[in-house]
């Protein structure tokens, strides 16, 4: 229900419903521009903040090439539920953990009731992301 790729969500910081991938991003290996290097940049040389990164405030310098993630083993649980939509529709307080599907599944839910989950039958849904 997210656009995008593994590559591109380190620059962006990519987040939604009170997640952001600099939570589980471990590293980022990429190709300097400026040294002709391929480069591993632990998470926290990579400036993550709110919908920006070190990768994004330089575009010209880096190519990401490979991103590594730690996930946690929750039991098929979801990680605790910290957008407050999310609870509400889930019926649970926020910051509990529910099962990871249901997780996704109200998610995506509640995207598609705000138009922003492809449907080739809706043209509002229709997008480069």
């Amino acid at each position: 229900g997210i656009p995008g790729s593994a590559g591109a969500t380190p620059i962006q910081n990519v987040g939604a419903y009170g997640q952001e991938v600099s939570s589980t991003i471990t590293e980022v290996v990429a190709y300097d521009r400026h040294t002709r290097e391929t480069v591993t940049i632990p998470n926290a040389e990579c400036s993550f903040s709110y919908r920006h990164s070190r990768f994004k405030a330089e575009p010209d310098r880096f190519v990401v090439l490979r991103v590594r993630f730690a996930l946690e083993e929750a039991g098929g649980l979801s990680a605790p539920l910290a957008y407050p939509e999310t609870a509400r529709a889930m019926g649970v307080e926020q910051g509990e953990r529910v099962p990871a599907s249901a997780a996704r599944e109200t998610v995506l839910k509640l995207r598609a009731g705000k138009g922003m989950v492809l449907d080739p039958e809706d043209h509002d849904t229709w997008s480069a992301g």
